[in-house]
């Protein structure tokens, strides 16, 4: 049976199950071993950190408020749902986990505020999921997360665990795999779930971005397929990144980077931020830009349909200083040195 709920939450809700979600969070700043940072653990297998289950997260260093440990110590349970957030410096969901064991203590006669470690036995990186574009969703607006300014182990309700997932740009394999993670045949819904550039006016210079976080996800999921299939064509090796650029190609040892924006408008005008021009400028590896403009976005009763769309590629790209705008780089495409694939 699942333990009583040390504090309660307004339109919390557990698994059908009994089993929670929770949201891990962790602050490169901090410091310790890793800096409490998610990485290190993301790209390495759960065998590789103990056996059977991942021994030793975290500790007493890392958790430190009395909510979370007593969360960790009555309430989480083997087979718990985590999604684990990188505060600094990303403000990104990064990964996935399953927890195989509840918070527990370390050495003779603890005390409850030991209770601060816990094991993992399953653990995937996803491509990150920025904090803005989830406290731009309406429907996520209540997580703890975003009204809580201390803490470390904060509470997911069922409902908002499946709206993280859709968000998400998460490929088959790994929607796959979080159902056989975590037990269940929902992975996400399969709704569109990459961030990216809106839409808006349909011609014109404005960016165009819209308010509609759905759509804009949209958007982006859909451009990003298609200049996957285009550099899959080429005999690139695609896999997509997430930030901050969104597509790493592969070819013998030629690296490609990517940066992929999708809008209805005419793609004169798309926004960067400051690290995508950053690596775009990098000279270690090629950056192309690719734009898909001209989307055509309906909505009906069965939700947002996309279609159409002209695809614009600019190899070898390096924004230029003159074509950027100050804060938010809107950056002018330069239309005449792209060529139409596609």
């Amino acid at each position: 049976m699942p333990k009583k709920p040390s504090v309660y939450v307004e339109g919390y809700n557990r698994l059908p199950d009994g089993r929670n979600i929770w949201m891990f969070q962790a602050t490169e700043e901090d410091g310790g071993e890793f800096g409490y940072s998610f990485e290190p653990w993301l790209d390495s297998s759960p065998s590789s950190r103990g056996e059977p289950d991942s021994k030793d997260w975290c500790g007493p260093d890392w958790v430190k408020s009395a909510p979370s440990i007593k969360r960790l110590r009555e309430e989480a349970q083997p087979g718990d749902w985590v999604f684990l957030y990188q505060a600094q410096p990303n403000q990104a969901f990064l990964g996935l986990a399953r927890m195989s064991r509840g918070g527990y203590a370390k050495g003779r006669n603890p005390s409850p505020s030991d209770f601060s470690w816990f094991d993992l036995d399953w653990w995937l990186r996803i491509p990150p999921l920025a904090r803005a574009d989830v406290a731009a969703s309406p429907d996520l607006a209540d997580m703890e997360f975003l009204h809580m300014r201390q803490g470390t182990i904060f509470r997911v309700a069922a409902r908002q665990a499946e709206l993280l997932l859709g968000l998400m740009r998460l490929s088959k394999a790994q929607q796959a795999d979080i159902a056989r993670a975590w037990g269940t045949r929902f992975a996400g819904g399969n709704k569109v779930s990459a961030a990216g550039q809106g839409s808006g006016n349909k011609r014109g210079g404005g960016a165009g971005y819209q308010q509609d976080v759905e759509a804009r996800l949209a958007l982006e999921r859909y451009s990003v397929d298609r200049a996957t299939r285009y550099y899959r064509h080429l005999g690139w090796r695609v896999e997509e990144f997430g930030k901050p650029f969104d597509l790493r190609c592969l070819k013998g040892r030629s690296e490609l980077h990517v940066e992929v924006k999708g809008t209805t408008t005419d793609g004169a005008n798309v926004r960067l931020t400051s690290n995508e021009v950053d690596d775009a400028r990098n000279p270690n590896w090629r950056t192309d830009l690719f734009v898909v403009s001209d989307i055509e976005l309906a909505r009906g009763p069965k939700g947002l349909s996309l279609s159409g769309g002209r695809s614009l590629v600019i190899e070898n790209w390096s924004p230029e200083a003159n074509r950027l705008a100050p804060k938010e780089f809107i950056y002018s495409v330069p239309l005449r040195r792209a060529k139409t694939v596609k």
